[in-house]
């Protein structure tokens, strides 16, 4: 996403549409909330069916 978005600063040298840079940001943006809100609801439900206890590893 970042070099998608330093991209934008060179468009005019390297000739890539403006509107596809735009979209690949927003497509990125877009999927790195997706894979936190997956893996903030499996961390929730996760902690419920355990009970929120936590196990110490066998010595």
């Amino acid at each position: 996403m970042l070099v998608t978005a330093a991209h934008l600063r060179v468009r005019g040298e390297t000739g890539a549409n403006t509107a596809m840079l735009v979209l690949a940001i927003g497509t990125a943006g877009v999927v790195l909330l997706a894979i936190i809100a997956v893996s903030a609801a499996l961390d929730y439900g996760w902690k419920q069916r355990r009970g929120g206890r936590v196990e110490s590893p066998a010595s």
